[in-house]
């Protein structure tokens, strides 16, 4: 597998770990806890597949606008707590994100991301199942970063060897 791969498959198993501690602490209906998941698969098998996601950059603007809206929804009369209502909004970005994965920049957004949410939960409470999300989250982050070094390093020396697979790097 490239570095390439490797890096976007450590993505996208933070952004389910970091979402599923979410999930787990019951920041979600059931519907939300659907809906962010065919996300997340649905971004795993576009990134996989080799297809790139039409830009349509007036649907995505659209979205961004409701969500906003539903933020505000969400704040003042659904949850009515800031937390999880920001963990809502938060999920939006993650999922944006994951449909438009271009550098290695977005990649360190989303670990970001995941790292918030992982903080939002681990405030919330502690259940079991969060302590298995935040296990598997730090394990795929510090791997994720030990790739985006090496890709990182790769890219500085020598652009004829970008192809190479993670085990050749290492």
């Amino acid at each position: 597998m490239s570095l390439k791969k490797s890096a976007l498959l450590l993505t996208h198993l933070i952004a389910l770990a970091a979402f599923s501690s979410l999930v787990m602490n019951d920041f979600f209906h059931w519907l939300g806890a659907v809906i962010g998941l065919g996300l997340l698969s649905l971004s795993f098998l576009f990134v996989f597949s080799g297809k790139r996601v039409p830009p349509a950059p007036r649907v995505w603007s659209g979205l961004s606008i409701l969500c906003c809206l539903f933020f505000l929804i969400d704040l003042l009369w659904l949850s009515r707590d800031l937390l999880s209502a920001g963990m809502h909004f938060l999920t939006y970005l993650m999922a944006y994100r994951l449909f438009h994965l271009e550098n290695a920049k977005d990649e360190l957004q989303l670990y970001l991301i995941g790292f918030l949410q992982l903080l939002a939960a681990a405030g919330d409470g502690s259940h079991f199942g969060y302590a298995v999300a935040f296990l598997f989250s730090s394990f795929f982050m510090v791997g994720g970063l030990l790739v985006q070094h090496f890709k990182r390093e790769q890219e500085s020396r020598s652009p004829a060897l970008a192809g190479r697979s993670i085990r050749e790097v290492i």
